[in-house]
C-alpha cells in the first residue's frame, strides 16, 4: 500500500467512471508493471514489459487471463 500504489488506483478508478474500461488498456514498465498488474481494474487488457517482481510472484502468480507479460 506505496503512495504510488494508492495513487495508481485512485487514478485507475477516476479514469474507469469517466470512460468504458473495456475502451482502456494498462501498461506498465518495471515497477509501473507490477502495478499494472495488481491495481483493481476492469480494463481490457493489461500489458507489462519487464515487470518488477516479489519473491512469492514465482510460488503464486496472479496474472490476469487478460494480462500479456513481455
Amino acid at each position: 500500500m506505496t503512495p504510488r500504489y494508492k495513487r495508481a488506483k485512485e487514478r485507475v478508478a477516476e479514469l474507469e467512471k469517466k470512460y468504458n474500461p473495456e475502451d482502456i488498456s494498462l501498461i506498465g514498465h518495471s515497477q509501473g508493471g507490477l502495478l499494472a498488474e495488481i491495481v483493481p481494474s476492469n480494463a481490457r487488457e493489461r500489458i507489462t514489459l519487464n515487470k518488477a517482481t516479489q519473491p512469492q510472484d514465482f510460488l503464486f502468480r496472479r496474472m490476469k487471463k487478460n494480462q500479456y507479460d513481455i
